[in-house]
């Protein structure tokens, strides 16, 4: 069944009925090379991202040496620098989290080397994120389960203070070092109850956590040596970007007003994995390594991300209008997502995001 909405510019179906393939299906259609882990192919994606790395620093340094500063052109060139170097960091991010899923390579050892190389750079926690990001994909859209986006329901939007609202609809750059923080998960506390874990991830999780704390010891050691204004305008502004890039990147993969959360038996696998939004960033897609194929990444995490548009555009007549792909731009999403996507509704095993109408305090639905 389709469900449109008589006034609203619908980007696909409000498809709710049960899909009429399997996984085998939608795996028969992939060409088998998709699937190839090529591990050299993935170095050198992930040395190109340091190298673009470095020379944006190496701009920046030339920047700092030939010009005296204090001009309005620093007013233009460091928040360039910032978003330019974030950007980068997101794409390095993508890196890890390939390697988190295993796509990166078919040895365990060099995902986790470099995973923990690519995360650490960033002030991500390897283990901790990659375990509970396995979590989000085992119960993605699930309303119930999902722990990567935990589903605000109307009832509890009511009850939220003024104070988390900001937080979780309007400040996305906070939303991730928050979410890292004070997930129900945990990510920098391998000994507490509110991480269930097996005995083997928590030791993984105290391993990422001794590689944390090394990086940190050495961003000390480097502000307190060169100064904390140097280490926050060239290494936490971008840290702060690629936090930003991260927060509103996944936030519209998973949030749309016309994709649906389930309760109970309602909800499989299937169905969650196809409750993803493919978006298009423009050339950005070529530095963020692909991660807007999010449909087919959720489908098939193992898969490498430069095999996804193949992978994509085999599947989609499979999928048919169970695939759901948003032609906004970022920021035409973002204004969409925050009007329409505040609560899902208390009861009901298929769920729409609601919002209130500027009229009362009746739901009103896109």
């Amino acid at each position: 069944m389709e469900q449109r909405t008589r006034g609203s510019a619908h980007e696909f179906p409000k498809v709710v009925e049960e899909p009429s393939f399997t996984y085998h299906e939608l795996r028969k259609a992939i060409p088998n090379d998709c699937w190839e882990r090529n591990t050299s192919k993935s170095l050198y994606y992930f040395i190109r991202d340091w190298v673009a790395i470095a020379s944006v620093y190496a701009i920046c340094y030339l920047y700092t040496r030939c010009w005296l500063g204090g001009s309005a052109v620093d007013f233009v060139f460091y928040p360039l620098f910032w978003i330019v170097q974030g950007t980068n960091f997101w794409a390095m991010f993508v890196i890890g989290h390939d390697c988190g899923h295993g796509s990166f390579s078919p040895h365990v050892w060099l995902n986790d080397f470099i995973g923990h190389i690519a995360h650490t750079a960033i002030l991500v926690p390897y283990h901790s994120w990659r375990i509970t990001h396995r979590d989000h994909h085992a119960n993605t859209s699930s309303i119930e389960k999902d722990e990567g986006y935990i589903a605000i329901t109307e009832s509890e939007f009511k009850d939220m203070n003024l104070f988390r609202k900001l937080v979780r609809y309007h400040v996305y750059p906070l939303g991730w070092p928050l979410y890292l923080l004070f997930s129900a998960r945990g990510h920098f506390w391998p000994g507490a109850a509110l991480i269930k874990h097996q005995e083997q991830d928590r030791i993984k999780v105290i391993q990422s956590l001794v590689w944390f704390a090394c990086f940190c010891v050495l961003l000390v050691f480097l502000g307190s040596e060169f100064s904390w204004t140097i280490l926050a305008k060239f290494y936490l502004a971008p840290v702060t970007v690629f936090g930003a890039w991260i927060s509103i990147v996944t936030h519209l993969h998973h949030i749309h007003p016309d994709v649906p959360g389930y309760r109970g038996k309602e909800w499989h696998h299937l169905r969650g994995a196809l409750s993803t939004v493919d978006r298009d960033y423009g050339f950005v897609n070529y530095i963020h390594h692909n991660i807007e194929t999010h449909v087919a990444h959720h489908l098939f995490h193992k898969i490498p991300h430069y095999n996804l548009i193949r992978a994509t555009d085999a599947i989609k007549p499979v999928l048919g209008k169970h695939y759901r792909k948003s032609k906004d731009s970022m920021f035409s999403a973002m204004h969409r997502v925050w009007k329409s996507c505040r609560f899902l509704p208390n009861v009901g095993a298929v769920a729409f995001y609601q919002t209130y109408s500027a009229a009362g305090e009746s739901p009103k639905q896109e």
